[in-house]
């Protein structure tokens, strides 16, 4: 089958979509990939889309929809590639059609989505898909020919972080996002873990914990994370890789995870090519925790602050 993969947003600043760039990788050892890339094009570029669609020819696509802005802009794609194609099917993933699939689904440009973590699930709807068969999968919702939609039953969380595929980048411009991460430019993105045990009211993760089954918060061996840090310096060091930023919702809440990583870092020497940077909770930070990542060259951590009580 012939995949095509959609980054909808168009705003820079948003940074790398690394669950795209996960699920992607996946898919590619099996199918057909491309990606439409819309971070550089300002704002809806109908011409884009269908000069890329016409190009690609895909008989999937898979858009990747994390906020209510990106979905927005996602039914305009959905809409321009179904005015060129009627035949190819739509299908989202991400975070908001795992937060609110009974919405979603009933939206009559989409035909199906990946609730949850869609690295084995879009796989194996793909598939399906390539073989003539009903897409009964796991984490699929799908509509019929006449419009009913079929709710398969959810796929938990993935349990071994380690045994998921390091992101392939190939189909991102990356001289432009290494330039243009969120923060500083020569970054690129990287996860240690995925979830968080909190409840902070502002934050998505404790909804998504409850609309998947699983055991939500889990993390990567530092030695996972380590080669893939030295996969992609040697594959994508020539467009000036000088960064790594984490994309966890709670970087070092895994402390013997945190300071096995750091040990590493260093004894690879990477701590002598790369700064680092991620996000925690300030009850994290106590003098020895900011210690070790301090000496393995963390440059940078960003704090969420639930209420004004946090802070004064």
């Amino acid at each position: 089958m012939n995949v095509m993969f959609v980054d909808p947003k168009w705003n820079y600043e948003l940074g790398y979509n690394l669950g795209l760039a996960y699920v992607l990788t996946a898919v590619e050892k099996k199918h057909a990939v491309s990606l439409l890339d819309m971070t550089f094009q300002s704002g809806f570029q109908e011409k884009y889309i269908v000069k890329k669609v016409k190009k690609e020819t895909p008989d999937i696509v898979g858009i990747s929809v994390v906020t209510g802005a990106n979905y927005v802009h996602t039914l305009r794609i959905a809409q321009a590639i179904k005015r060129l194609n009627s035949d190819i099917l739509i299908v989202l993933g991400g975070v908001l059609p795992t937060l609110y699939p009974d919405l979603i689904i009933h939206e009559p440009l989409i035909d199906a989505l990946c609730i949850g973590e869609g690295e084995v699930t879009f796989v194996e709807y793909v598939d399906k898909i390539e073989n003539k068969e009903p897409p009964l999968v796991k984490g699929i919702w799908y509509k019929e020919k006449d419009g009913t939609v079929i709710k398969n039953e959810l796929r938990p969380l993935i349990n071994n972080l380690d045994d998921i595929a390091f992101p392939n980048w190939d189909y991102w411009d990356m001289d432009k996002h290494v330039k243009a991460s969120r923060f500083m430019s020569g970054a690129l993105a990287c996860g240690a873990s995925r979830a968080c045990p909190y409840d902070c009211s502002f934050c998505f993760e404790p909804v998504l914990r409850k609309a998947v089954p699983g055991k939500s918060y889990r993390t990567r061996s530092a030695e996972n994370i380590i080669r893939e840090i030295e996969f992609n310096v040697n594959k994508y060091g020539k467009y000036g890789i000088s960064h790594i930023d984490f994309y966890d919702s709670i970087l070092g809440f895994d402390r013997q995870q945190l300071e096995k990583f750091c040990a590493l870092f260093v004894k690879h020497g990477l701590d002598k090519k790369l700064t680092w940077a991620g996000v925690t909770r300030v009850e994290m930070i106590t003098e020895e925790w900011a210690r070790c990542v301090a000496q393995a060259n963390c440059v940078r951590l960003a704090i969420g602050v639930e209420s004004i009580d946090d802070v004064v």
